[in-house]
């Protein structure tokens, strides 16, 4: 008991030690940083605070690092304007990895797609190898390495202006080993904060819909689905593997499916309709990728692009129901004549203009009207839109029957 006691007392002593040794300007400084990683408007205060604690010029930067060993400064501060070529020179002699200096104005961390910077699989590089510590400490200042993915990372980097002197200053260096924890600690968990409310938004938004649906993030693996899914999934006929992608057991729909998700994915973002045929008794299924749309009001946080976690497109999923009184339904529930209520359901079936024209009897022209006049009815700006509602209706219809019917026969 009584060395326990001890052992205790001094844990205590030694964590009260390490908070006496902390720098005083420290967790404001932290605090600064940690804006400036969230949004980009504390670039300069942050920079500022550090130079006042070294009395020499200080440049606070964000860099998006790629596997090809290239480098791109996406944002910084506390340098005049004037001075930026001479840092990129600078710079550039003292990285071996081809720093490139994007000029933003507005001083914000850019995004990978804002600076057309193409990402390649870390994991397995030589170039990644010189990453596995949190924070980096050299002659020019600290790297702290913020974000960790499957297709790169960022860092938020201190840079101390060692021109006139070779060796760091001690107590910058001991504040920046300080920081670094203390920011990798705080970024991530503003990192999960937000890749959480997203992820929230999104499965609450499922949990709500009759229909099956699946949430999808930016490298197409499923992250979430409501009941309906997990019971349709349950059948066969649409699968996820165990790398969690949409499959289909039939080869040829197979490719076709990976297609699909792939369309809808950034940074083409395109709804993909198609049928996946089920060759037992319960009818084909129908999958719509709908694309999330981006949230302009939401946080401008870099990490949401390298997290595994964060949805971008919602897969809905929908039995082949009884055609006919899918119609019905349409024209009771929208106010539709039979032939826009069957153009609904064609849009729904992922059937192309020409072909619904071609069923009609109708030429492009007319069948484009109808499908406007469609568009006006359900008072929606998209076909994703009618092929969401109609798959509702289809869904609380009922199972096909083994004899599916034309959507004009009578039922």
């Amino acid at each position: 008991m009584g060395r326990r006691v001890k052992v205790v007392c001094i844990h205590a002593y030694v964590a009260a030690c390490e908070r006496a040794m902390r720098h005083p300007e420290s967790e404001a400084i932290v605090s600064e940083l940690y804006y400036a990683a969230l949004s980009g408007v504390s670039w300069d205060r942050a920079a500022q605070r550090l130079q006042a604690v070294t009395s020499r010029p200080v440049t606070v930067a964000l860099r998006v690092v790629g596997a090809d060993g290239r480098e791109l400064i996406a944002g910084q501060a506390g340098l005049p304007g004037e001075a930026l070529i001479e840092y990129r020179d600078y710079y550039a002699s003292i990285n071996p990895y081809t720093p490139v200096l994007a000029d933003l104005p507005s001083r914000r961390p850019a995004t990978v797609r804002d600076l057309g910077f193409d990402l390649v699989h870390l994991s397995e590089t030589e170039f990644n190898k010189d990453f596995l510590t949190r924070y980096d400490v050299g002659p020019a200042g600290v790297g702290m390495k913020m974000v960790d993915g499957g297709d790169g990372f960022m860092v938020l980097g201190v840079n101390y202006d060692d021109s006139h002197s070779p060796s760091l200053d001690p107590l910058f260096k001991s504040l920046c080993l300080e920081l670094s924890e203390h920011i990798a600690h705080a970024v991530t968990i503003a990192e999960q904060q937000v890749v959480d409310a997203r992820r929230s938004g999104a499965m609450a938004t499922l949990s709500t819909l009759p229909t099956p649906a699946l949430v999808l993030n930016e490298r197409g693996r499923v992250i979430g689905s409501n009941r309906p899914a997990e019971e349709l999934l349950a059948s066969g006929v649409v699968l996820v593997d165990r790398n969690r992608r949409l499959r289909s057991r039939v080869p040829t729909v197979d490719d076709e499916l990976t297609h699909a998700v792939d369309h809808a994915m950034p940074p083409h973002r395109r709804t993909a309709i198609l049928r996946v045929p089920d060759f037992g008794t319960t009818g084909d299924v129908i999958v719509s990728i709908v694309p999330l749309p981006d949230d302009p009001s939401g946080p401008t946080h870099w990490s949401q692009l390298l997290e595994d976690r964060f949805p971008v497109a919602i897969a809905y999923l929908s039995r082949d129901m009884r055609p006919a009184a899918i119609v019905e339904h349409l024209r009771g529930l929208y106010e539709l004549d039979v032939v826009e209520a069957r153009a609904a359901y064609a849009i729904y079936c992922g059937l192309t203009l020409s072909q619904f024209a071609a069923d009609e009897g109708l030429n492009l022209y007319e069948a484009s009207l109808l499908q406007d006049r469609v568009l006006q009815r359900f008072g929606a700006h998209r076909n994703a839109d009618i092929a969401r509602r109609v798959g509702v209706v289809a869904h609380l219809t009922g199972p096909a029957s083994l004899s599916v019917q034309h959507p004009g026969d009578k039922g």
